[in-house]
């Protein structure tokens, strides 16, 4: 099996990390535009009231302004914060979906001989276990059969000398040992499911 641990040097991984990326710019556009609103409707409709008076009128302009002056320089570096962080979270994602992919096309492929090896920081590492848990019984059911297949060869290798000796009670019981041996082995085939059920 391909080695699992290749790193690969791409920095966006994915269309799961552009679409995750992309909602949380949406995310914080509208969380962005929520806040303006909340923060500066209220002032802009006080400015519009003709109750106040032309020193309370400024005051409430010197908030307004103020409040642009503090508002909006931080959205670019809350912006760059969340995406950094966005990247980060979706690189701990989409790597182990990356590696459960080869994982999988192997398998696919017939071979299993491989191992999902996730990095420290990595989210899915209990699907990343199972993954693992479901090759070792694969791998064990494989040489059980295979076991199974070696005796079920020789005890025919035994069985056709024996039909050439032409010795009754022995051919008897070879046969009984080879039909054993493939009971044991069709057994074990019922373990796995080739078809899907309709």
């Amino acid at each position: 099996m391909r080695k699992l641990t290749i790193r690969r040097k791409q920095f966006l991984l994915s269309d799961f990390q552009v679409r995750m990326l992309l909602f949380t710019f949406l995310y914080f556009v509208i969380t962005v535009v929520i806040l303006a609103a909340v923060l500066f409707v209220p002032l802009m409709t006080q400015l519009d009231t003709e109750e106040l008076s032309p020193e309370q009128r400024g005051i409430v302009a010197g908030e307004f302004l103020s409040l642009h002056y503090r508002f909006w320089p931080a959205i670019p570096l809350v912006l760059l914060l969340i995406g950094a962080h966005s990247l980060l979270v979706s690189h701990r994602v989409a790597g182990p979906l990356y590696r459960f992919r080869q994982v999988h096309q192997a398998i696919g492929e017939g071979d299993l001989s491989g191992n999902v090896r996730l990095r420290k920081n990595d989210y899915l590492k209990e699907d990343g276990e199972n993954l693992g848990e479901m090759l070792d019984s694969l791998r064990n059911r494989i040489r059980e059969i295979d076991y199974l297949d070696e005796k079920l060869q020789s005890g025919l290798v035994e069985l056709r000398a024996a039909v050439e000796e032409g010795t009754g009670p022995e051919v008897r019981e070879r046969l009984g040992d080879v039909e054993d041996k493939a009971g044991k082995l069709r057994s074990q085939l019922k373990n796995f499911t080739l078809d899907e059920e309709s």
